[in-house]
């Protein structure tokens, strides 16, 4: 059945008529499931440094939050006292914020407090990551579509020998498990590189590998 090009709108209605449902928004219709944290917090963590000591991290990448509205926010947050400064970093993929405090006893005490965008979104903030972790993104295809349990433990289990794994997840497509995920490792957890499969320079941050079961 084709979806129509355009908008229907009900017999008898005297209002605009129903915002169609596209191949585009069916395209993009996909969602990220964390399998495993190895911090538990309220939001997803982001995996940078940040470039101000003291500093709490907001993930603004998947909103449609200006500059101006993120910092009259901040002002009317719990963080408002405390914060005194804020920088906004974007690059092709991510926008994220920093939000910089007087000393890491406030960043420890403010880390779970919200701030609250007019419509009601809460963003948290993550703690930068220490110097000396080297943080890489995996992405992962032909995972076997095993249930949620026994596939979280299955990639852990073979992706530990590689690093620390600090975060782990799948991506849904149209509601659905099609074989694709994603791994944040910490490669070098004691200051030396575990390996040096998953050793990259800090402009090299994404690599894709195949995981499928043996037969």
């Amino acid at each position: 059945m084709a979806l129509s090009d355009k908008s229907q709108k009900s017999q008898g209605s005297k209002g605009p008529p129903d915002k169609p449902r596209t191949y585009t928004s069916l395209f993009h219709d996909n969602e990220v499931v964390t399998l495993y944290q190895h911090e538990k917090t309220n939001t997803r963590q982001i995996w940078r440094r940040a470039e101000h000591p003291h500093s709490l991290l907001f993930d603004l990448s998947r909103t449609a939050i200006s500059d101006e509205q993120f910092r009259l926010a901040l002002y009317e947050s719990p963080l408002k006292d405390a914060a005194h400064g804020a920088i906004i970093h974007r690059s092709r993929k991510h926008t994220t914020a920093e939000v910089t405090f007087d000393d890491q006893e406030t960043v420890d005490k403010l880390k779970h407090e919200p701030i609250t965008m007019k419509d009601g979104t809460q963003l948290f903030g993550s703690l930068p990551i220490p110097e000396e972790w080297e943080v890489v993104k995996v992405n992962l295809t032909h995972i076997p579509l095993y249930n949620r349990t026994t596939l979280t433990q299955a990639l852990i289990d073979a992706l530990k020998p590689f690093g620390n794994i600090l975060e782990l997840g799948i991506y849904l497509e149209q509601h659905y498990f099609t074989g694709k995920g994603f791994v944040y490792l910490n490669t070098n957890p004691k200051n030396y590189t575990l390996s040096k499969t998953f050793h990259v320079q800090p402009q090299q941050l994404s690599h894709s590998i195949p995981v499928s079961r043996k037969d």
